[in-house]
């Protein structure tokens, strides 16, 4: 196996996508001590951009009052919005 970059190494551990002889290959790479403190700080920034989810966010109901909107009716819980189309326009 080529040997890979700590920087390739790192993302590919961070986004889950390392297979296990990357894995290995990067805790050796994090023997040495500039290589920890690198990835330390690569980490804590990966972790810090990642999506923070929305409570009570409920997608559903938001998709159909939007769509309530579009088509200019109004929203009710547990119906389809009307949608008129037009022939030979």
């Amino acid at each position: 196996m080529a040997k890979k970059s700590l920087a390739l190494l790192a993302a590919r551990f961070l986004s889950g996508e390392a297979t296990a002889g990357e894995k290995a290959e990067l805790q050796a790479l994090l023997r040495r001590p500039e290589n920890k403190a690198w990835f330390t700080v690569a980490k804590e920034k990966w972790d810090a951009a990642a999506p923070k989810p929305v409570g009570g966010f409920d997608l559903k109901s938001a998709l159909k009052r939007l769509d309530a909107r579009l088509v200019g009716g109004t929203a009710k819980s547990g119906s389809a919005p009307k949608r008129t189309v037009r022939k030979g326009v």
